[in-house]
Formats: structure tokens, sequence, C-alpha cells
């Protein structure tokens, strides 16, 4: 066996070498071998998942160096290694017997301030010879390292500048009791202990005084930071900020240091700067703060020469969008259809669904709403004021001649959103730092826009010569439908089928023809724009050169990012949205054939520019994105000037019916009326009412052909493998129980709470004493997806593994680096697009012999959408998302064309001993899958509402499943409902379930004897073995995983496929 012992001490690192530890009788006459860190056997499991924790803590592997014969490692490294992996690294524990004391001395501002500590051993004070993160480094027998909190704040005393600015030093202390906070073994003197401190990562705004248009940035909490759920501090803060400017660190009047975040410290200089602006001014960033925002820090980035006009135009774009997401979270000639060009002026955030009164919320009592509908509109603002003094002096109610209502925040706000339906956008005469936009007749309150039917004429529908791709039979129906809707008028169509299906290349094949006609001369030559979300942009360009031959569509321009430069006005500085003026040079463009390739924020801000240009299609891609028919996107879309529009998403409806009102209101205006009359039968609407708008939009009328296409895989092409997910439950280990019982005890807002218990159900993390070689079987989730991962390199194919957390994503990797050999790359949030495209094209390489078992980890979001990862038929599901729409994003990576396997989705499920349906993962799966069940229904939005949330939430913490009687167990009794399952009785208590519609089986057993069980397995067939219970003792032999279930209620739910 090989251990580690620490050779030497250096002022940057510690070196380690290996050593060859002899076993038995006979050491003392075994040759002696060189150990090699860089090849560890399985008999040294502690130290290769050591040195895997090491990899995960330093991926850039910029704080280590692992060598054949050393281990190099910083001295923050070091520090940060849990204690449980100290000793198979050779090195020291941690410190013992000594206490780390500090003090602030001097005054904070001044020359003569500084950070002192030292060692004090029973309350004495100690000299202690130290070397980094090693204390006593001259001393084998006395080393001792120090925990990373000490070691930061160390570090941070010696960094200290007496000679900085007081602010500068507020924020070095608050950053100090970061470290020292909950760090075990310090001793702070009065100054410090009493000091508290939060850190702001990300903001958001808050109106503070709607008649000056004054506002404020607002801290956005995250699941640990309640300081930042507390109303005091809050208006603390705000109160800071508008005082003080932009500053690192804020003194709240609680004695609470507020640390501004790297993250935010961009989004808090934009903020700050805004609020000092004229009411015009302060006006313009209400409305439009985002975009704003982005600006500014483009702006900043040209200036340290983070971009320039060197930089790719999907980089820039992409590293905009990533550093406004980190600090920010949002709060809420001509075409015919536009007016002119305007100041863009927010829509009310909601229009009712129902009572003919638009701003009226649907939780006002009808007795108050009348008192408020029967006000004259000139009343209006007299009565905001009213209410507004009303609310600040105390009262409870106000007397009007209308009725008595209550003095409320809901009630204030429901008239200030009939005041501004009162408002008519202006043209243009404002400020130059509005938000300009063209205005269009946007059909929220009237339907005052109708796109009319008027035939347009082209030679036959046939595909062309320049598609090079062949066309499966329903992309072709699809070319067919959408020539035919052009022909007969229609303005434009949506192709709304499932994820996987080639949308892309179906609304290229279309766009295909329409070039032939242009070249026929058929129609008037014109531009296609394409519209598409960054992470798409590279795709849509490689589309056109796979499927289309060379020159098929014409030139494609990229008007994003750093390209737009070589498009502007001479002179011209900004951006249309900036002053209303045409800032981008299209003229080139006009009457020619070709492609244009853009993104919804670059359609936004080149609005006018873009209004002015016409062109032959329109393609939004995942249009979803402009769902929020209130957003400049969407303004900036109604206002583009096309013959015919093509949109494209798989999930039309997300959260509400309203998604798809926006998204048709671009594609075919007035198709569904106006947005208030459509919100009044479809917000909540019934099965009858989904069904009856579904026929009308997605079933062709007479002559016309249907507005709206949707296909499932199974519908578009019965050849298609199938895709089945099976469930894998297992018990929690006893410690995963413990902490999951904790979390539930904790006391916070639901999603916090839930978020607690999420985290748990994935893995509880390591806790003191535990063996650092039971990661794994540390949670039952990690377990199934090993056993599982197994049972997929047996059969030499590969897998996808979709993991939320950051931190789990790095220490996984390295888990699966480690036992399976493998070099596992990852896609989340921090790929860029171009290591996105490279990681797909190594992942999806051609076979070997040998089929080249493989595993890439992704997070769901980052990766759920534009990827084709077909190279995989195994999707694992480590974490689930809230929402089944992203989890079947995530699914349709693999499952779509292209795949000639069938895919299997993999669920893991930690099962709490006690509790069993009632945990945490059987909750959340039941929600899914009752979401899911509603989703044949492509009308039925899938998103997670509060109801639900707080029910998944009551029932977690209850431990009681909601509306859920006695079940009884039998295996015997068959599946009632599931017409599809076949069982087949492999012996007493032992059955095996099977189905026609996939190729997976199931072994289910009540049986005590596992050598029994293990007689009926099949290795080559059987995917999972679920036994419910055997004797603790019993042990199961191959690669088919098992789950071993306690808790007989779980069958039939959490254990048949579907």
């Amino acid at each position: 066996m090989i251990s580690l012992i620490l050779s030497e001490v250096r002022q940057d690192a510690i070196v380690l070498v290996p050593v060859q530890a002899a076993k038995g009788i006979f050491r003392k006459f075994q040759r002696s071998s060189s150990p090699d860190l860089t090849v560890i056997h399985q008999e040294d499991r502690a130290l290769t998942y050591a040195l895997a924790r090491v990899r995960s803590l330093d991926p850039e592997r910029t704080q280590s160096v692992v060598k054949s014969d050393s281990l190099t490692i910083s001295h923050r490294l070091v520090a940060q290694i849990e204690d449980a992996f100290a000793a198979p690294l050779g090195l020291p524990h941690l410190i013992n017997g000594l206490s780390f004391a500090a003090k602030m001395q001097g005054t904070i501002g001044s020359s003569d301030a500084r950070l002192a500590w030292w060692w004090e051993r029973n309350g004495r004070k100690e000299s202690v010879p130290r070397t980094g993160a090693i204390l006593f480094p001259d001393m084998a027998e006395r080393r001792m390292r120090i925990p990373d909190a000490i070691y930061q704040a160390i570090r941070l005393s010696e960094e200290f500048e007496p000679d900085a600015p007081i602010e500068t030093h507020w924020r070095a202390l608050a950053t100090y009791k970061t470290f020292l906070g909950n760090a075990a073994g310090t001793v702070l003197d009065p100054f410090l202990e009493g000091l508290k401190i939060v850190s702001v990562g990300r903001l958001s705004l808050e109106v503070t005084d709607p008649d000056d248009y004054r506002f404020a940035p607002t801290p956005v909490s995250t699941a640990e930071d309640d300081f930042l759920l507390s109303h005091s501090n809050k208006l603390s803060f705000q109160a800071a900020v508008t005082n003080r400017g932009e500053q690192p660190t804020y003194r709240l009047t609680d004695g609470t240091f507020a640390v501004i975040d790297r993250s935010a410290a961009p989004v808090l200089k934009v903020i700050a700067q805004a609020m000092n602006e004229d009411i015009v001014g302060r006006k313009a960033f209400i409305a439009d703060a985002s975009r704003l925002i982005a600006e500014a820090i483009e702006q900043h980035f040209r200036e340290t020469g983070a971009i320039n006009d060197e930089t790719p135009p999907e980089m820039s774009v992409e590293l905009i969008e990533r550093t406004v997401d980190e600090g920010w979270t949002e709060t809420t000639g001509w075409s015919d259809r536009v007016i002119g060009v305007g100041v863009a002026v927010p829509t009310p955030s909601e229009i009712d669904e129902g009572s003919g009164l638009p701003w009226l919320p649907p939780t006002m009592s009808p007795t108050v709403g009348e008192c408020l509908g029967a006000l004259a509109d000139e009343e209006v603002a007299d009565t905001i004021l009213m209410l507004q003094r009303a609310l600040l002096s105390g009262a409870k109610f106000l007397d009007l001649h209308t009725g008595t209502v209550p003095v409320t925040a809901e009630v204030i706000e429901a008239l200030k959103r009939r005041g501004a339906l009162l408002s008519e956008p202006a043209l243009i005469d404002a400020d130059a730092a509005d938000a300009y936009l063209p205005i269009v007749h946007a059909n929220l309150h009237d339907l005052d826009y109708f796109a009319d039917v008027q035939p347009r004429s082209g030679s036959e529908t046939k595909l062309p010569k320049t598609v090079s791709a062949d066309l499966r039979g329903y992309q072709t129906n699809s070319f067919f439908w959408q020539v035919e809707a052009w022909k007969v008028g229609l303005p434009g169509v949506l192709n709304a089928d499932e994820q996987g299906l080639g949308k892309t290349l179906q609304t290229l094949s279309f766009l295909a023809w329409l070039d032939h006609q242009i070249e026929m001369g058929e129609v008037e030559p014109a531009p296609v724009l394409i519209v598409a979300p960054t992470s798409l942009l590279h795709n849509w360009q490689a589309e056109i050169n796979l499927h289309l031959t060379r020159n098929a569509l014409g030139p494609i321009h990229q008007l994003y990012g750093t390209a737009l430069s070589a498009w502007r006005n001479d002179k011209a500085r900004g951006r249309d949205i900036g002053d209303g003026t045409v800032h981008l040079d299209l003229s080139p463009l006009h009457g020619k054939r070709g492609v244009i390739i853009t993104t919804y924020q670059t359609l936004a801000n080149y609005a006018v520019s873009f209004a002015g240009l016409k062109c032959a299609t329109a393609v939004f891609d995942e249009m979803q994105f402009i769902k929020n028919p209130r957003t400049q996107r969407a303004q900036a879309a109604k206002a583009v000037q096309a013959d015919f529009w093509i949109g494209l998403t798989g999930t039309p409806i997300e959260n509400k019916t309203q998604d798809l009102w926006s998204i048709l209101d671009i594609i075919c205006p007035g198709a569904l009326g106006s947005l208030a009359a459509f919100n009044r039968v479809f917000a909540k609407p019934s099965a009858n009412r989904l069904a009856q708008l579904q026929r009308a939009l997605f079933q062709k009328s007479g002559a016309r052909p249907a507005l709206c296409l949707r296909r499932t895989k199974i519908d578009a092409d019965p050849t298609i493998p199938p895709k089945v997910r099976i469930m894998y439950p297992r018990q929690m280990p006893p410690a995963q129980a413990i902490r999951y019982d904790e979390a539930r005890a904790k006391h916070g807002g639901i999603l916090q709470v839930l978020q607690h218990i999420r985290r748990v159900s994935a893995h509880p993390g390591m806790i003191e004493g535990e063996l650092i070689n039971d990661f794994v079987g540390a949670s039952a989730r990690t377990s199934a997806v090993m056993d599982i991962l197994r049972f997929v390199k047996s059969k030499g194919e590969r897998a996808l593994v979709f993991v939320e957390n950051r931190d789990i994503q790095a220490w996984f990797i390295e888990i699966l680096n480690l036992e399976f050999g493998l070099n596992v790359m990852l896609i989340n949030g921090d790929t860029s697009i171009d290591d996105r495209q490279w990681i797909t094209k190594q992942f999806q390489r051609e076979r070997g012999d040998d089929n080249e078992f493989d595993v890439l980890v992704l997070g769901p979001r980052a990766a759920g959408t534009g990827l084709t990862l077909t190279a995989a038929n195994h999707v694992i599901h480590l974490t689930r998302w809230w929402n089944p729409a992203v989890e079947e994003q995530c699914n349709d990576r693999t499952h779509r064309i292209g795949q000639t396997r069938p895919v299997t989705v993999h669920l893991p499920m930690a099962v709490h001993p006690e509790l069993g349906p009632a945990s945490f993962d059987c909750l959340l799966h039941r929600l899914i899958s009752r979401k899911m069940g509603l989703a044949s229904n492509v009308l039925q939005p899938l998103d997670v509402d509060e109801h639900d949330l707080k029910q998944l939430h009551d029932s977690s913490v209850s431990g009681r499943v909601v509306d859920e009687g006695p079940q009884a167990f039998s295996l015997a009794d068959g599946l009632p409902g599931r017409t599809d399952i076949q069982i087949t009785s492999l012996a007493d208590d032992i059955i095996r379930v099977s189905s026609k519609n996939w190729p997976n089986r199931l072994v289910v057993a009540a049986h005590k004897d596992a050598g029994i069980i293990c007689e009926f397995v099949d290795e080559s067939t059987d995917h999972v073995v679920s036994v419910l219970p055997p004797d603790d003792s019993a042990k199961f032999g191959g690669y088919v995983p098992i789950s071993i279930i306690k808790d007989s209620r779980l069958w039939p739910d959490f254990l048949v496929p579907y």
C-alpha cells in the first residue's frame, strides 16, 4: 500500500512524497519499490479518494501538482482539505490545544489601524512557529494544520493596509468576520465578536417613491442568507446606498456590515449612478434597468480591454450576459403594425383573467373591486395619493364617494395599474435618456391590430435541390405544411414539435424553397431574419452549412456582439433604444437575399434599425424567450417587418397560458384576440376550453392549414427508439437520514426549507468520523447512480448525468474519473459556447469496437437546450429540477433524431427509512408525474406554482402525504390502469415487469432468499431488481442494479417504469 509523508514545508507550498508500506511478517524481506502517485491501485482506495478531493478543490490545477514521486499542494489548499482526507495525504491534523485570538488595534481609517492576532493556550499567549498553513513546520511530532477560515484571516491580517481609505478598512473587517464567524477555536475581542456582516451577491430594484420615480437597490437573498429577508435591514441598506452612493461596504443601523460581492459590484455602480439622475433619467432607468446595466457593463469591459473589436461576437455577448446574470435579478418603411418611435412605457405587470377590469387582482373582494371600478378616470391619481397618505398615517379604511375601501398596498397597486392603462405611449418627444422603441399596436387591452390573410403566388411545392439532407417523412410533411401556409396567405406559423425532432432542418427546408422562389422571380428578393438565444447562434450557422448546399440562402450576416461595429452608421454611437434614431446601416441588405442572425437582446437594442428592414421571413428560435408580452424584446419583435413569420419552440407554454398568446400575437396578430379578453377565458381554463383552443390552433380549418404544428417523437416517427423512465428508490444511510431530519426541522421560508431538504436528499456531505472512501455510500442517490453507471459500462454504452449543485458536480466528476478511469467533462453555466461545442464533439465521437463507455456531467439549466448528444442512450438525474419541462428538455438531448437505441432515463431516489413515500424525493416525483400527466395537452402549463410548493413543503416537513390513504401491498394484484404493462410470475413472490413499448425489464421480489432471486435475474435483458425486503445479510452479485426496499408502500408507484 502507498502512504504519503510530509517531506518539505516551503513558503508557498508543501511537498508530500509516497512510500511503500509492506504487509505481513515478510515485510522485512520485500524488495523496496518506487510507488507511483499517477498509478493508484484499488487497495489504496483511501488515498485515491483523497487525491480526488484535491482535484475537485483545484479543478484548474493551479494549486496542486501531482507527479509520480511527489504531491505539491499550496498552503491555501492544505487549509481547505477536510480533516477526513488529511491522514491518507500525510497531512498533520488540525490545530488542537491552541486557540486563535484576534483584535482590532488603532482607529479604523487611520494609519495606526491593524488587525492583530496571536496564539493562546489555556488563555495565555504562546509563540508558535508557522509557515503558511503549517504550525511547528520543523518539528514533525508537533506539526498541526490551520483550518481554512483561520488561514484566510491570517492572510487578510498580513495584507491589511493601514493607509487605505476607511471604506477599505470596513470591507476588510467585514471579510475578516466572514472567515471567523463560525470557526472553532477562535477568541475575538469584544469589537470583532460583536461584528455582524453579510455578503451581497445579487441585486434587484425597488421603486421607493413612484411619484418622483425614486428607486434603490435591494439585496436578493440566497437560501443561506436570512439577513437579506429582514425588512428593516433592507431599508437600512437602501438608505445607505442613497446617502453614500456606491461603496464596497455599508454599515447598517443595527451594526451589520453589508459587503458588496464582486458579482454585484458592477451592478451597484450602475444603479447608484442612475439614482442621482434627474426625474427623466430615473424614469428611464426604471423602465429599462436590465438593458442599461448591460450597456454600462459592456462599456466597462471595452474601457478595460476585456472586449474589443477583435473579440469574437459570441464571446462578447456571452461575457456580458453572464456578468449581468451573476449580479442582477430583473423585477419584471415600417411594418403597418408600427405606429412610430417613442418612449417605451412600462405596461402593467398583470392583466387580470376575468373580471373585465384588467387592473384588478383576482384576490380582491368583489365589493372593493366595485368601489374602485366606479371611480372616474380623472379621480384615479388623487385617490392613489389619498390612499398613500392614509397608509402612512396608519389608517385602516378610507371613505370614498363610491364606498369604503381598505387602506392596503394591494388596493394602491390595483389603482396604479388602472392608471397605467390610461396612459398612452408618447411619440418621439422626450429626453434621450429614455428607452426608445417602435410603438406598436400591442393588442393588450383591445384588439387594435389584426393581420390579414393574403394569398401568395409561388411555383410547385417541391423540395429544392439545395437541401442536401434527407428529410424524414414527418419533416417532409412539415415542409409541405409551411409552404401551404405561405401560399394561402397566413401571416406565420408556429412549429411546436417536441424537442429533438429537427425543427431547425424543417425550417431550413422551407427557407430553401422560398429562396428558390426568389431566384425564379416569383417573390421579391429580401433577407431572412433569424433571432435566437446566444447559445444557439453557432448552431444555426452550423446547421445551414450541414443541411444546405453552399450559398443556398445567400450570404450569412452576423448582427450581434462585436460584429455590429461593421454595420454602424458613420459616427453613430450608442443604440437605437437610447435615442430612437437608426444606428445601424442595413441598406446593403435591402432587397437582397441572405440570412441575418441576431439575438433577442440585439433586436431590442436596435429595434428601430431592424424595423426599417423588409424581410422575406422572420424566424424566432426558442420563442418562449419572448413569452412575456410586456417586455421590450416582445415589443421589438412585433415591430419587425416580415412577409412571413416562423416561431419555433418545444414548450409554447412554460408557466401559464398567456405564454401562448404572446407568441401567437407576434406570429399571427389578432388570432387570439386581445390579451385581456384571452385571459378572461383561458387564464384558468377548464379542460373543455383547452381542448377547444387546441383544436382551433392545431387542426386544419377548411382549405387553410393549421396555424400551429405539434408532434411528439412517437407521433412523428414510430421508428424512433422508445424512452422509458426507471426509478431507483434506495433507503437513506443513517447519517443521511439524520441530516434529512435536521433539514426538516429548520425554520425559514418555504423555498429556503425545501432547498435544505433537497440538498440533503442529494448528498448529506461528509460527516466527521465517516470513512472518506464511502463518499458514494453516504448518499442513497449517489450509490444508486454508481450502480447504474456500472450497469451502463457493462453494456458498453454512454450516459449523461445531470447535477444542479456546482460543488457536487466537481466532486462527483472526480469520483467518476477514479472509479471508471475516465476523463469526464462538464457543461454548466460557466462553459463557454466554444467549449460546449468542443465537448459535444468529443462526446459524440465515433465508437470503437468496445463501444467506448463514457459519461458527461451537465447542469440542467445550462445544458437543457441547444445540444445534441445522441452518443448517449442513458440519462441519469442525480438532482431533479422543479419544472418537468426542464427535465424533459434534458432527456431530449439524447432522445431525438439520430438516436438509434432505446433511451433509458434513470431516476435515483433517496427514501427516509421511516417516512417512505413521504420522503422528499417521492413527493417531488409525485408532483412531477402529475404535471407530466397533463403534458399530453401541449397547452397545459407545467411549471410548479406556489400551491404546489406549499404542498410539497408541508408534506416534506410533516412527513405525511396529502390526500393519500392506506395502501395494501401485494405483487399478485397486478397493476390496474397500466394496460401497457405485462407481469410474469417467476416464482412465489417474484415477478418480472415488462412492456411491449420498451425493452427494459424489472424483477420485483418479496422473497427473503437472495440466492433464489438471483436465479431469475437475466443480466442481458433485466435492468433493475427491486427487493421488498430480504434479510439484512442478503448478498447480490452481477451488474444489474439492486434496490433494497424496506417500505412496501413504495410499490407500485415508485418502482414500475413508465
